[in-house]
């Protein structure tokens, strides 16, 4: 193909130098009949030669355009289309009565060993009686229809002599028919003044459809004539325009279905998945279901290359694509399985390995395990490289659905360490996708994306990514292929950069125009859809931000006033849904924050639990708007008068039990239940909500333990277990349950400690449990040893907090202990001036002038 392109080229090159040639030889015979005082017998002869020049000129002119089409359509499409036109007839059972000629035609079509080329086509170009000097034999006509028409329009004469001669044959009229079809592709590929009407194509494709019946008629018995003739109806549905697409494919159908041959159960598979592609979600569905049924009873023959297993691969992908079940899963996984037959079948070219990337990558997308995920995905990987190796790099979808596989993979629980290393891998794949197609939007959106992953990966570059994320955004959304809808996604998402940005920018005039630009992109997004959802919610938070950081009181309160009706349209245009609802609830709940008139601010918060209840009624199974709702009337707990109280813990309680019985296995919820529940074990036992104070105690004991078991690895869930056990044993009468409340504390406050060993209230809750379990025993040396422990670990909590007074109090209390303890009064002395100290320090701390520090 690079060959005949390059030819293609030095001929247009050639006639160029030709034209300058002809130019040149036009201007020196001008000067000639200039020279010679214009005699009349030379000024005929220069008329007669220029006309001639001229004449060559414009047929140069003329060819140049022609070879110019030529390579463009080389370019574009390599190749040659009889090997995607297969013929279906048996050709030596058809061919039994054809002439020699007709026959070294026919084996010019169909004998050759890859399609329509050596010496096949050779024989067409000498049997039409022209062979162009110059061509590579093996490419001589691939794309010229001055070769391959003439060829066929001298078979089907022979064949129609054929059929006339021997009436009662079947093979004549069939192979005329496809003949003809054949013709009416052809003439798509044709060049312009060589190709036949459309008019005249259509009896052509009616003649052949006669034909196709006659042979029929002649040998019902003989499946592969119905085959061919859904072949040829199958490839016309290619051609003609939309409405009459259907029902050529629908006959494709009905004769493919007359034909018990493994081509014939493939035929009705492809067939099936072309009509299930213009077809209802529901009638998809059914139809897709079928194509697979036939693709499986094909495959029933075992000589199938790697295009069946491709062809049978996608339409198993797209029902996938249509099952929401368990199923989804099961399809994606035979999808995948069935285009990695097609590389086994294939192994040097790089379209099975792209669609076993692409099939792998779904099924990894579809897994629920994590583990079972990451395999998928780099299987996936691994395809999409091996394609792109064979490809020699020069695809960008290759390019880019590796990207995206790697960036999946970086979301991964398991590849949290691997992450960083893994997106910049996919970054680079991403530059190399857009050195190969720069004005894809697709490309530079995935881009950012991978940035923005990259970000939340690294810390350190968090600022730099993000903004570098937010330059591939703006070049997103240049690009004029872009949607309206892929624009306002593109909008949305450089929006979210820029909040990103906000977040880590200190100065608050930067973080102010940043969210500015924010808002201002949210803005545009609702003007290409003003009802979506997300871009109405996230555009109110970015207000609600700008209020918070807005100096002006008037200004911060019309911000919040704005935020508001965003997230008021939200809610008119989703009545089924909860989270306008929600973030309206959390804006009041800031502003109520930010209030200082006591009437003003209970007003807030009250207005707050109102949207979260609207929210519950517009979902009722939404766990998080339970939450949110227990969590309010937490935190208004400490806000609200003490009569209050009870009504509180029970309300939060409720909530949160409601919460959980939607979703049972979210850790926070369950240690938020634990907390609410110390909180209302503080409560008069007349008041308390669910029992007695220690009954609520060892509850919350239990929703701690329930909320490490679904997350052992947050140090903040154990360190709420050991303050459970804490409370518990200072409510039990019973000495020894108490001392094993007081050990199981300990345990966990040390868990906590070793998961975050410079945590402050770790060091400083078990000092506190140390010291209280030395107070209850008897001994005094197990009590100097836990005394000596929590000296150690209130030592610990000083350390890391230094301007803590509270953390100095209970260092000197300590101290104080291990003073009284001691019976030499020299170590006293020591263990009391070490007190003294600490409560100095405190005071010290405690003073107006270091509180103003």
């Amino acid at each position: 193909m690079v060959r005949w392109a390059a030819w293609a080229a030095a001929g247009n090159m050639a006639g160029k130098i030709s034209n300058v040639i002809t130019l040149l030889l036009i201007a020196a015979m001008s000067a000639l009949l200039a020279l010679s005082n214009a005699r009349p017998r030379l000024a005929g002869l220069f008329w007669v030669a220029a006309l001639v020049f001229i004449g060559h000129l414009v047929l140069s002119v003329r060819r140049q355009r022609r070879l110019a089409r030529q390579a463009a359509r080389l370019a574009a499409l390599p190749g040659h289309f009889l090997i995607d036109a297969p013929c279906l007839l048996d050709r030596e059972a058809f061919a039994v009565h054809l002439d020699p000629h007709a026959k070294l035609l026919l084996q010019g079509l169909l004998n050759a060993p890859e399609g329509p080329c050596a010496a096949g086509v050779a024989a067409l170009a000498a049997e039409a009686g022209r062979a162009p000097t110059g061509l590579p034999p093996h490419r001589a006509g691939l794309q010229d229809c001055r070769v391959l028409k003439p060829g066929l329009e001298r078979l089907i004469r022979r064949l129609k002599r054929a059929a006339r001669r021997f009436p009662h044959d079947p093979g004549p009229p069939a192979l005329r028919a496809w003949c003809l079809a054949l013709l009416c592709r052809l003439n798509r590929r044709a060049e312009p003044g060589e190709e036949i009407s459309a008019a005249a194509e259509e009896r052509m494709f009616r003649k052949a459809v006669r034909l196709y019946a006659q042979a029929e008629a002649l040998a019902p018995e003989n499946g592969r004539i119905a085959a061919d003739w859904g072949r040829a109806l199958e490839q016309r549905a290619d051609d003609v325009d939309e409405p009459f697409r259907q029902p050529c494919l629908e006959a494709a159908l009905e004769r493919y279905q007359a034909a018990d041959l493994p081509e014939a159960w493939r035929g009705q598979g492809r067939v099936l998945y072309l009509l299930a592609l213009e077809s209802t979600v529901a009638e998809a569905r059914e139809l897709l279901a079928r194509s697979v049924e036939c693709f499986e009873r094909a495959r029933r023959d075992s000589s199938w290359g790697g295009d069946f297993y491709l062809e049978f691969s996608a339409a198993v992908q797209s029902l996938a694509k249509l099952h929401e079940d368990a199923q989804h899963l099961s399809y994606c996984h035979h999808a995948a399985r069935l285009a990695i037959l097609a590389t086994e079948k294939d192994e040097q070219s790089p379209l099975p390995w792209f669609a076993a990337g692409q099939a792998l990558y779904r099924a990894g997308l579809a897994e629920d395990d994590p583990e079972k995920a990451g395999d998928l995905l780099w299987q996936a990987v691994d395809s999409l490289e091996k394609s792109a190796e064979l490809n020699h790099g020069q695809d960008p979808q290759t390019a880019l659905l590796t990207a995206r596989s790697l960036a999946d993979l970086a979301k991964l629980p398991a590849s949290r360490e691997t992450a960083p290393y893994t997106l910049e891998r996919a970054a680079e794949c991403c530059a190399q996708a857009s050195a190969l197609d720069s004005e894809s939007e697709e490309i530079w959106a995935e881009w950012a994306n991978v940035l923005g992953l990259a970000a939340e990966h690294n810390p350190d570059r968090a600022e730099d990514l993000w903004a570098e994320a937010a330059q591939k955004y703006r070049e997103a959304l240049t690009r004029a292929e872009a949607s309206p809808d892929r624009t306002a996604v593109n909008l949305h998402n450089l929006a979210y950069t820029l909040v990103c940005l906000a977040e880590l920018k200190p100065a608050p005039p930067k973080a102010r125009q940043l969210l500015r630009s924010a808002a201002r992109k949210y803005e545009r997004a609702a003007g290409l859809n003003n009802e979506n959802l997300v871009t109405l919610k996230n555009w109110g938070d970015v207000l609600g931000y700008q209020a918070e950081l807005a100096d002006d009181p008037a200004e911060a309160a019309r911000l919040y006033d704005e935020a508001a009706r965003k997230y008021e349209r939200a809610a008119e245009l989703y009545p089924d849904q909860a989270g306008p609802w929600r973030r309206w609830s959390a804006l009041l709940e800031e502003r109520a924050r930010a209030e200082r008139t006591p009437g003003r601010r209970r007003a807030l918060w009250q207005s707050s639990l109102d949207k979260l209840e609207r929210g519950v009624q517009a979902e009722p199974d939404d766990a998080e708007t339970w939450v949110m709702w227990g969590r309010l009337l937490g935190e208004l707990f400490w806000e609200g008068p003490e009569y209050e109280h009870p009504l509180l813990v029970a309300g939060a309680i409720e909530k949160f039990e409601r919460a959980l019985s939607l979703n049972p296995d979210d850790d926070q919820v369950w240690s938020l239940l634990g907390r609410i529940r110390l909180a209302g074990a503080e409560l008069p036992p007349e008041v308390a909500v669910g029992g007695g104070p220690l009954t609520i105690a060892l509850a919350a004991v239990d929703n701690f333990k329930r909320a490490c078991a679904l997350n052992p690895n947050l140090a903040e869930h154990w360190a709420e277990w050991g303050r459970a056990c804490f409370r518990a044993s200072l409510l039990m009468e019973n000495e020894a349950a108490a001392l094993a409340a007081l050990r199981e504390a300990t345990e966990k406050y040390t868990t906590a400690s070793a998961l975050e060993p410079e945590n402050v209230g770790h060091h400083s809750g078990l000092g506190h449990v140390l010291y209280q379990w030395g107070w209850r025993l008897e001994e005094p040396e197990p009590k100097r040893e836990k005394f000596q422990q929590a000296y150690h670990h209130c030592g610990e909590a000083g350390r890391l907090d230094p301007q803590d007074p509270t953390v100095w109090r209970n260092w000197a209390k300590v101290a104080e202990a291990l003073a009284a303890l001691e019976k030499d009064p020299h170590i006293s002395f020591n263990w009391q001036n070490e007190a003294d100290e600490k409560h100095y320090h405190a005071d010290v701390l405690e003073a107006p002038s270091a509180r103003r520090h």
